[in-house]
């Protein structure tokens, strides 16, 4: 008569128990084997080369001297480091900051009376010499001194009301000292900064100029500017003047742009 097994509420032949504990056998011993070779593997200190680190690191450790690293640190970053001084940088021109255009073309008006010419000064009357084709219109007298033509320095009477024709003759013009203008004759830069200063930067007469690139982008902030992009190739007319800005030629219109943004090819 066969025995039977009583098994998770179920009736068993023991051959069929007997596989089940079989595959269970084999299902342990993979498993250990498995946690057995990743023990070995994260066990690391039996390997010899991870001794030698350890090994290392622990002398480097004793080693650390603290007052030598805190001396270096002195040395380079604290009170000890030696003194820098400021060295003095040569001028360029091209580093300068961009202003106002306007300012190049008439100087300040605030400063009093702009001078236009200088005359010199003469200390004493002139001596004005006859020339062959042109003879001084004075009339010569047979019977008396004749009368010398009157300059600048000479005082005249307020009280003649009436002088002869010698004694009225005009000098001549190159003579005369030259005034300087008066405040409003001058110029201001408002009135240059309309009409006359916009036609004169974007005049274009037609001649050639000298091939330049655009070495960064500038958008133009005024309509006498000129529009362009780093790597745009275009005509410089005029140097640079005192402000930094340069006269050119794009795409057939003329403007201004900032000297320090294009360079020759």
């Amino acid at each position: 008569m066969c025995q039977y097994f009583l098994s998770s509420n179920y009736l068993l032949p023991p051959e069929v128990f007997n596989r089940t504990q079989d595959f269970e056998r084999e299902r342990l011993v993979y498993f250990k084997d498995l946690f057995s070779n990743l023990h070995k593997a994260l066990d690391v200190t039996q390997r010899t080369d991870f001794k030698a680190i350890y090994s290392d690191l622990e002398q480097s450790i004793a080693h650390c001297n603290i007052e030598v690293d805190l001396a270096w640190w002195s040395t380079h970053h604290g009170v000890d480091m030696p003194a820098v001084l400021p060295e003095f940088e040569e001028y360029s021109p091209e580093l300068t900051t961009i202003s106002n255009k306007k300012r190049s073309q008439l100087s300040e008006t605030n400063t009093g009376v702009t001078l236009t010419g200088i005359t010199p000064v003469i200390s004493s009357p002139a001596q004005i010499s006859p020339d062959k084709h042109s003879e001084p219109y004075v009339k010569k007298s047979t019977n008396g001194p004749q009368a010398t033509l009157p300059t600048p320095f000479d005082d005249f009477s307020p009280t003649s009301d009436s002088k002869s024709f010698e004694q009225t003759a005009e000098p001549p013009r190159s003579a005369l000292p030259v005034a300087p203008p008066t405040a409003a004759e001058v110029p201001t830069a408002d009135e240059l900064s309309d009409a006359d200063y916009y036609a004169s930067a974007t005049y274009d007469d037609g001649r050639p100029g000298v091939p330049v690139r655009a070495l960064y982008d500038y958008t133009s902030q005024e309509d006498d500017e000129l529009t362009f992009v780093a790597g745009d190739i275009f005509e410089k007319l005029e140097d640079a003047d005192d402000q930094g800005w340069c006269k050119g030629r794009k795409d057939g219109r003329a403007g201004l742009y900032p000297a320090n943004y294009a360079g020759p090819i």
